[in-house]
């Protein structure tokens, strides 16, 4: 486990490398001339932007607020996705009446792109944070349940079958022995599902609304703000980094339980 880690940990190092590189050498290119500085600022004014974004004057209502309202967005939307569609999923997925009734219409539903649901998502919900908590619950709910249906497949039946012969307690039986054989493709589904419903939440308040760091996107790009611009995009990026480095290092707990079971 601790060499997975490190092996990760050098992964990550190396990716920061190669991004610190790439910003060099179009900072490099914007100096001498080749890159405009109107599309791409240079790498102090961005810098500037970024460290003096939290304290900046001229954010509408400041930058907290907007970020509060993310988080509040994005913590019921995937408290909808993780404690509603994953178990819905795994019914779903177990009861082959249910699944061959409802899977079908749900393949169907999944089908539609969620842009063309966005209007009348909004007009049913307003554009307050309901609509961008319904856009990333959608978003997010489509690709976890998918890859729960799928994960049940894997599920060791046998191994169920010889538990049997030790406890009569079925949720004891799929605690200890079912859900530790599905509980990678389970986590992949989390962690996937999650960085949708991310995706969901700020391209809502960036298509309407007026709070949230979607808005903020939405407008440095109005005001022509360039820096200010791609100082909000790297900070949804690591915000949303942070999601999912806290969902490997869920996994890692998890696991490391698992094998003192």
């Amino acid at each position: 486990m601790k060499s997975g880690v490190s092996r990760k940990v050098m992964l990550g190092v190396a990716h920061i490398g190669f991004l610190l590189s790439l910003l060099l050498i179009v900072d490099y290119l914007i100096a001498l001339g080749y890159v405009s500085e109107f599309s791409i600022p240079r790498l102090q004014r961005f810098i500037s932007a970024f460290l003096n974004y939290p304290t900046n004057p001229d954010i509408p209502a400041g930058f907290w607020s907007h970020l509060t309202t993310t988080l509040y967005e994005l913590g019921v939307a995937c408290l909808i996705v993780i404690g509603i569609v994953l178990p819905l999923a795994f019914v779903i997925g177990i009861k082959r009446t249910v699944k061959e009734g409802v899977l079908p219409w749900l393949l169907a539903f999944f089908a539609i792109p969620p842009i063309i649901l966005y209007p009348i998502i909004y007009l049913l919900l307003g554009i307050g944070p309901s609509s961008k908590i319904a856009l990333g619950a959608l978003l997010g709910s489509k690709y976890l349940f998918l890859y729960v249906v799928s994960a049940v497949y894997y599920i060791n039946w046998d191994l169920l079958k010889m538990g049997r012969l030790f406890t009569n307690s079925q949720v004891r039986l799929f605690w200890k022995v079912g859900l530790p054989s599905i509980l990678p493709i389970l986590v992949s589904a989390i962690q996937i599902g999650v960085s949708h419903t991310i995706v969901g939440v700020i391209v809502g308040e960036i298509i309407a609304s007026s709070t949230g760091l979607g808005f903020l996107v939405s407008w440095a790009e109005t005001t022509i703000r360039v820096p200010e611009l791609y100082a909000i995009i790297a900070i949804a990026i690591i915000f949303s980094l942070a999601f999912i480095i806290s969902l490997n290092l869920l996994e890692w707990r998890i696991k490391g339980r698992w094998k003192t079971i």
